[in-house]
């Protein structure tokens, strides 16, 4: 099922449940109307016109085709997807589920937003999804997730307050009476933080109007994370200076006081100051137990700096960021060459090569010249101080020769050597004045090119800062 973001979607996907409780009672024909606009209500103040939707149903549930039925116009919202879990016994509970909340992710992965709605009145249907929901990565706070159940208000309080994706996550519970009447529907939602500690409260009720009664000033899916109430948050960390360092000294009776600093602890006592928490680092014991605390949930954040690389994504979700930056890597400022290589740096190797042969060419030149004529001219040695000197800005030594060959040689070669010295001595004067460094690495293909292979292993073995 390949669909793509920002336009609609609609698709059915359907698989298989074992059943594990009985099927709850049938509703009367005429009650299915109201329950259709009960949802209808709810669904409308609930979602977002951008966001997609996502419908996972039980077929226990008496409701399910005008659940199918009602759902809103794709044009309305990103789009939507209908997961039906049938009920025939072939397929192993777990297997099944976790295909299904796979299906459910992709969706949320290829949308803005995403709402998640789920039927069901099968407490067993419902503490699975939890699970497997949670295992699988489908929620993100971003996610909201509406369960509608018509299971007992004990059963639902238990199902809230024990499974993370209903109780710490962006859930909410619409119960459905057997009737329609007065506050024949009502919104439950897990607190796990309040002046009185974690509970379930109703958020609102739906009269016989279909209108929402809020019985609180918390709004549908309300945010659980703004205010603490003083409450102590489990929190790991790694000793990564300068991000988060640690002091100890001795403290009153032979006791050891362990103080705190650094950026990311700073960072940590500022955020505990406007939610209204105070901080609890567990001990550092290595970098297994940090990830260990983190899975298990024994810790509740994490500060660290997080590279996001591909293989890391395929592990964690990102929530939110507190800042951005980007990739980079530093090394030492390059040095210049020894002053006594700066006799030769005017020139570069191929250009020094150049000279050197135009030396040789010239004396065999010239050395041939004179050996041919059948006057005697100067010797081997008077012929090199010749060609050297001229190149070195020197006098000619000796007499100049007499045969205009010789002469026409002699001439080139001065001239050559007229530029060649003049480029030189430019060059070694802008050299010796401003020092030229050597290119420094500006990018990470020249880095590789470089041969640097030294990483800090602790950049890649971190988890978000946010476990929820």
């Amino acid at each position: 099922m390949a669909v793509q973001k920002s336009f609609a979607m609609a698709a059915m996907l359907c698989v298989c449940l074992q059943p594990a409780t009985a099927t709850p009672p049938v509703l009367e024909r005429g009650d299915e109307s109201w329950i259709k606009e009960a949802l209808e209500v709810v669904l409308a103040e609930a979602s977002v016109s951008h966001c997609s939707l996502t419908f996972m149903m039980d077929k226990t549930s008496s409701y399910f085709y005008e659940a199918v039925r009602f759902r809103m116009p794709a044009t309305k919202t990103g789009g939507d997807v209908v997961l039906d879990v049938a009920d025939d016994g072939s397929t192993d509970v777990n297997l099944t589920m976790t295909q299904v909340v796979a299906q459910a992710r992709k969706m949320r992965l290829m949308s803005w937003c995403t709402l998640v709605v789920v039927f069901s009145d099968n407490p067993t249907f419902l503490s699975v999804f939890a699970e497997m929901a949670d295992k699988g990565r489908l929620m993100v706070w971003e996610t909201r997730l509406l369960v509608i159940t018509r299971l007992p208000l004990s059963n639902l309080q238990d199902l809230l307050q024990n499974y993370w994706t209903f109780s710490m996550m962006n859930t909410m519970f619409l119960k459905l009476n057997t009737s329609s009447g007065e506050n024949h529907c009502q919104i439950y939602g897990h607190m796990p933080y309040g002046p009185t500690g974690s509970h379930v409260a109703q958020l609102a009720s739906l009269n016989s109007g279909y209108i929402l009664v809020y019985l609180s000033d918390r709004p549908l899916f309300p945010e659980k994370y703004n205010n603490f109430h003083g409450m102590k948050v489990n929190l790991t960390w790694i000793p990564l200076t300068p991000y988060w360092m640690v002091t100890k000294r001795p403290g009153p009776n032979g006791t050891e006081i362990t103080t705190f600093s650094g950026r990311d602890y700073w960072i940590m006592e500022n955020i505990a100051l406007i939610h209204n928490f105070s901080l609890n680092p567990l001990p550092y014991t290595g970098w297994d137990p940090v990830l260990k605390s983190l899975r298990t949930r024994e810790a509740f954040l994490w500060p660290v700096p997080l590279p996001i690389l591909p293989h890391m994504l395929e592990l964690y979700d990102i929530s939110f960021f507190l800042e951005r930056s980007t990739l980079a890597f530093s090394m030492a400022k390059p040095s210049t060459k020894p002053s006594w290589e700066t006799v030769y740096r005017p020139f570069q190797i191929d250009v020094w090569g150049l000279v050197v042969a135009s030396v040789v060419t010239v004396y065999i030149v010239l050395l041939m010249m004179n050996t041919s004529n059948k006057d005697k001219g100067p010797g081997a040695w008077l012929v090199m101080k010749q060609v050297l000197g001229t190149l070195l800005d020197e006098a000619i030594p000796g007499e100049l020769p007499q045969r205009s060959n010789t002469r026409v040689v002699l001439t080139a070669w001065l001239i050559f050597s007229f530029v060649v010295g003049t480029v030189y001595r430019s060059n070694l004067t802008a050299s010796l004045t401003i020092p030229k460094y050597p290119p420094r690495i500006e990018t990470f293909s020249g880095l590789v090119d470089a041969n640097a292979k030294q990483v800090h292993h602790a950049f890649f073995n971190v988890a978000p800062s946010l476990p929820v």
